[in-house]
């Protein structure tokens, strides 16, 4: 029979090496975040994890809501001051989509932004696929401890490159779900479907599905990569509405 205090240290002791994690991520000199109260630590402690490991008590979901909307507003003002050539509301619109949870997924994984293991999960879904609700949620952890413009300076510094140079037209995610909201139809949904090759160097597959349309494959280095064969695929075969 196990011990209960044992099982209470070893989680104790998972508690502390994620926490240690999370402050070395902080650390790093593009977020430059250090001597970090307890209150603070458990906030971003909260911004890594999932409601799947928290036994119906908080998780990172309200977090979430507030980074959302300082995201969305730290994007915004960066865009208008730094792309001049965007001389109209849906020019600049259009840009802002730049932060969608595609775009945000894409740009976490390719640059390995998240240390691996900082996610607390359980179950089989893969960290890529949280990417954007975690940034969010970051970025709501960060405003409550630093406030409105050291939060500005830091997701500018990791993200606004990303955020110039994004095309909306290689969106292909983003466009799909476009045509079946204007459809007032349900979104598509992706699946993961296959992982082959070695650990160091995967091939993902994945498909979208939507109602009753053929369901329809992507591959790729990433898992986003995939999907976003996917979504291509699906506007290229699917008989859809311009």
């Amino acid at each position: 029979m196990p011990n209960p205090h044992e099982e209470l240290r070893d989680t104790s002791d998972q508690q502390k090496a994620h926490q240690e994690l999370i402050r070395k991520f902080l650390a790093d000199p593009k977020i430059g975040i250090e001597n970090i109260p307890d209150e603070d630590l458990n906030r971003y402690q909260l911004a890594f994890t999932h409601s799947s490991v928290t036994n119906g008590k908080e998780s990172y979901e309200r977090l979430e809501w507030l980074g959302d909307r300082v995201l969305n507003l730290i994007a915004a003002g960066h865009l208008y001051d730094t792309c001049k050539e965007l001389t109209t509301e849906g020019k600049l619109s259009e840009m802002l989509k730049c932060i969608s949870n595609d775009n945000l997924q894409k740009i976490i994984a390719e640059n390995d932004l998240f240390p691996s293991k900082i996610i607390r999960k359980s179950g089989n879904v893969p960290d890529e696929q949280l990417y954007p609700d975690v940034c969010e949620s970051l970025v709501g952890a960060i405003f409550l401890h630093q406030g409105f413009d050291a939060t500005k300076e830091i997701v500018v510094n990791l993200f606004g490159e990303e955020f110039n140079s994004f095309d909306p037209k290689q969106n292909f995610k983003g466009q799909l779900q476009e045509k079946f909201q204007k459809m007032h139809l349900p979104i598509p949904e992706y699946h993961l479907d296959k992982t082959e090759g070695e650990q160091h160097k995967p091939t993902y597959t994945c498909s979208v599905t939507a109602g009753d349309k053929k369901r329809v494959n992507g591959k790729g280095s990433r898992i986003i990569y995939a999907e976003q064969e996917a979504a291509k695929n699906a506007l290229d075969t699917w008989d859809l509405p311009e």
